[in-house]
């Protein structure tokens, strides 16, 4: 079983004012609380991919303390693009180059470096759970909607079925032929909102895993001050 990890920390960080990813939290910067975690789960990963603005380096990551102390892979670092599907795509594209030498993934997760604070558990119980069922092609955290919610188009709306939605998290993990697959159904569109989404309009089963509370996602200059209240208590 081989498994490519790919982190994608290339965002411009408009909404937020900043490089989001470097951005320091409890004293360290924002992308090293992911890169932590995969290492944490080392015996599972046998590759990392990471997407980073032109003008970033792995070397640049290290002088800024992103990087924890003995990490053992050196990451294949790409560029990444305008949108969030773009940096993926350079990903992607990074690693079918590396296949022909090594041999294609059976799995890959892909996580935004913007959501620092995910269980490490969550990489050997997501592949373990994927494993368990060969029809499925992905799984994705899901956690609970706690408001209600109101669409506005024109006018507002109220979500009746709250009980029925869910928030997308990452990281997410899907299998690499069936994944690849459905990419090759969809060569034309020009951005997703997430992978799982590739392989629901492919038709692909997706298997919901639980999602937690405490990983959030950082947009805005106040979410990273609730992921410092949050990241004190863990």
């Amino acid at each position: 079983m081989k498994v490519v990890f790919a982190l994608l920390a290339a965002g411009s960080g408009r909404r937020f004012g900043a490089y989001k990813p470097a951005v320091c939290l409890n004293g360290r910067p924002l992308i090293y609380w992911s890169l932590k975690a995969i290492q944490e789960q080392k015996k599972w990963i046998d590759r990392v991919v990471l997407a980073l603005p032109p003008s970033w380096t792995w070397s640049r990551l290290r002088a800024i303390r992103s990087v924890p102390e003995d990490f053992p892979w050196e990451p294949v670092v790409v560029s990444g693009g305008m949108t969030r599907f773009e940096s993926l795509k350079n990903c992607l594209k990074a690693l079918r180059t590396a296949a022909l030498q090594d041999g294609a993934p059976d799995y890959l997760f892909v996580h935004d470096a913007a959501r620092p604070l995910w269980p490490s558990s969550w990489i050997r119980a997501m592949l373990k759970l994927l494993e368990s069922d060969p029809k499925a092609s992905g799984v994705v955290p899901l956690a609970d909607v706690r408001e209600t919610i109101k669409m506005v188009n024109g006018s507002i709306q109220t979500l009746k079925e709250r009980d029925q939605l869910k928030v997308s998290q990452t990281p997410q993990l899907v299998r690499w032929d069936d994944f690849e697959d459905a990419l090759s159904k969809f060569s034309d569109q020009k951005n997703f909102l997430d992978e799982v989404q590739i392989l629901e309009l492919a038709g692909r089963r997706i298997l919901p895993y639980p999602g937690s509370p405490f990983n959030l996602k950082v947009t805005f200059p106040e979410d990273l001050e609730m992921l410092r209240g949050l990241a004190g208590k863990m």
